[in-house]
Parts: structure tokens; sequence; C-alpha cells
């Protein structure tokens, strides 16, 4: 599932690349960029307070894509994609937990994959094998 992640973020990056100028990332799109994020974050805290879990599983693959995006646009360096992650017990946090934590990650611009990674894992385990197969 690491190596899904990766590649899917990549596969976000390039495809920005595509429709977009990376030497043109400024503050205002990096602005743009949290705002997106933040909104995404609070959208899937939404609908899995609601038990909605098509949104949940939306919600989750939209942080991933706008967060995961965050770390390149800072540095417009893939080295993040690099990073060992490590499988380890969640305990008892769930999607909720981690979407809250990964609000914080954005407003103090410390996104990493490890966090990320965790709430693949815990959608996988609420939906699924499939749901990584819907993207």
């Amino acid at each position: 599932m690491q190596s899904f992640l990766k590649n899917f973020i990549e596969y976000v990056i390039d495809w920005n690349d595509t429709i977009t100028h990376t030497t043109d990332i400024n503050e205002q799109r990096l602005n743009l960029q949290i705002d997106i994020t933040l909104s995404e974050i609070q959208e899937t805290i939404d609908a899995y307070v609601q038990e909605d879990a098509k949104e949940v599983i939306d919600g989750v693959g939209d942080i991933i894509v706008t967060a995961g995006y965050m770390p390149f646009l800072n540095t417009l360096s893939k080295d993040y994609l690099s990073e060992e992650l490590f499988d380890y017990e969640l305990d008892d946090l769930n999607i909720l937990d981690l979407a809250v934590r990964i609000k914080f990650h954005v407003l103090t611009n410390q996104v990493d994959l490890q966090i990320l990674y965790d709430l693949l894992v815990k959608a996988v385990e609420l939906y699924g094998e499939d749901y990584t197969k819907e993207y």
C-alpha cells in the first residue's frame, strides 16, 4: 500500500505539472492549496460524523490528493516520495482522529507521507482493499 500511496501522489504531481507551470508557484498558490486541503478535511470530518461512508471514502482520497501535493509545492521536489514509511499499530485512532491531525499538520505546514499513509490504512481497514482500486 505504500507504493500505491507514493505512485498516486506522483501521478497527482505529474498531472498538475501538465496543466500548470510549477515554476510559477507563489505564496498565493500555496495558500490556495492550504485552503483547498482544509476544506477537504472538514468535508471528510463532517461525512465521518454523519456516518456517510461514500463521502468518507471520497474525502480520504481528496485529502491524500490535496495534502500529498503540498510538500511538492513547498519544495518543487519529489524527494519526499522516497521517504521510508513504517507500518505500525495505529491503536485506537480512527479516520476522524487522523483527519484532525492532518488539519493541524496543514496549518503548520508539516504534512508528511506517514500521516497520509495512516489515513489510507484506516480507510482500507474500514472499507476493504477495493477502496484503493477506485483510483
